[in-house]
């Protein structure tokens, strides 16, 4: 995704008191870093973190963990994989 779309969606997060974390490819933050500094300068602690990883590792972990109230996703290969992830978590 473009960085004004990340931007976006993680100002909405913050800005209604929520922690971002971010998890994307190594390319991708790569291709982010030059606002990513600036933007977690500003900010006051535990509120942004950048992951490295994958969906099937991190993200996945993340969407499976309880106390995390919700997910946004701005992959949309990722939608569907988090969509199954979690209804299978509410199956009967």
């Amino acid at each position: 995704p473009a960085a004004a779309e990340l931007a976006a969606a993680f100002a909405a997060a913050l800005v209604t008191g929520n922690t971002v974390a971010w998890v994307a490819e190594p390319a991708g933050q790569a291709a982010a870093g030059a606002w990513l500094t600036p933007l977690q300068a500003g900010l006051p602690a535990h509120t942004f973190a950048a992951l490295a990883g994958s969906f099937d590792g991190l993200g996945s972990a993340l969407v499976a963990e309880p106390a995390i109230a919700g997910v946004c996703a701005t992959s949309a290969d990722a939608l569907p994989r988090i969509a199954r992830q979690l209804a299978a978590s509410y199956a009967p």
